[in-house]
């Protein structure tokens, strides 16, 4: 009987592993594909170019994606930061689960990317160094949305540009605001 769960173990633990990883490949298919596009709406409208090399990704929290892009357009460079939040398909009949207290986290079904904001970032002559960007999710005393601070350095300083990230629930648009200690 023991050869029969240790053949068990031995045979569902690598397929439900290998399940899983699928599932996690699938979705940043899903989160690449929706940044390219995204990319190439806001080149075509500022008349510019991807900068090969440039996209940077972070995933952070159960649903929420930061990422980096820089566009050139005549010569000069343009920083981006983009958030991009899993939500609920309501075209599907999804729902998110009830709230009975406070105290729970609000989670979202994993079904579907959107873009929530896009900021423009190294701007005021300097270049920020987005390979090695921060993300820190921080709890909101208030309810349940996405709220993040983003810290970045500054190339050839030793300061760094922060970024606040808010997206209450119900919101179309999260706000990305800098500033901050």
């Amino acid at each position: 009987m023991a050869r029969f769960w240790i053949f068990l173990v031995c045979v569902f633990v690598p397929l439900s592993m290998v399940s899983g990883q699928s599932g996690m490949d699938e979705m940043t298919r899903q989160r690449m594909a929706l940044m390219s596009s995204h990319i190439k709406q806001t080149a075509q409208g500022a008349g510019a170019t991807l900068l090969q090399g440039s996209v940077r990704m972070n995933v952070f929290g159960p649903e929420a994606t930061v990422g980096f892009y820089t566009l050139q357009a005549g010569g000069a460079q343009q920083q981006h930061m983009v958030v991009l939040e899993t939500q609920t398909d309501t075209t599907r009949g999804e729902a998110a689960p009830p709230i009975s207290s406070a105290n729970l986290t609000f989670k979202r079904y994993p079904t579907r990317q959107v873009v929530v904001g896009d900021v423009r970032i190294g701007d005021k002559g300097r270049t920020l160094d987005v390979t090695r960007a921060r993300i820190h999710e921080e709890d909101s005393s208030n309810g349940f949305h996405l709220l993040a601070t983003v810290t970045i350095p500054i190339v050839g300083t030793t300061r760094s540009a922060t970024f606040k990230i808010n997206h209450p629930v119900g919101a179309e648009k999260a706000s990305i605001i800098e500033g901050g200690p």
